[in-house]
């Protein structure tokens, strides 16, 4: 029998910078100088494991101080994604698949 390996994927770091609003963070509207929305900082993780890329990317909404340009580039990762543009249903038990991509 053939031995199989198994490639795990990492991600070395996702920097969050900002503060997390949206469904189940107790915040429904952005505030602070680089709110984030729970459903855009979610997605940034999966693209991160699912491409297993290595590096850090700074997660945030877009401002003058933190430069998102490497989690554009490298994930494709947009600030402005959210599940209910995408049609997927936050209901516990749907059964939906994840986009493959954010445009």
């Amino acid at each position: 029998m053939a031995a199989e390996q198994i490639r795990e994927p990492t991600v070395d770091l996702l920097r969050l910078d900002g503060h997390l609003y949206g469904p189940g963070t107790g915040a429904d509207a952005p505030r602070g100088s680089a709110p984030l929305h729970v459903d855009a900082a979610a997605w940034a993780a999966v693209l991160a494991i699912d491409q297993a890329r290595p590096g850090i990317f700074n997660i945030a909404e877009t401002n003058g101080a933190i430069s998102t340009d490497k989690a554009r580039r490298e994930l494709g990762w947009d600030p402005g994604f959210r599940l209910a543009s995408r049609g997927l249903h936050a209901a516990a038990g749907a059964d939906t698949a994840a986009p493959k991509g954010t445009g």
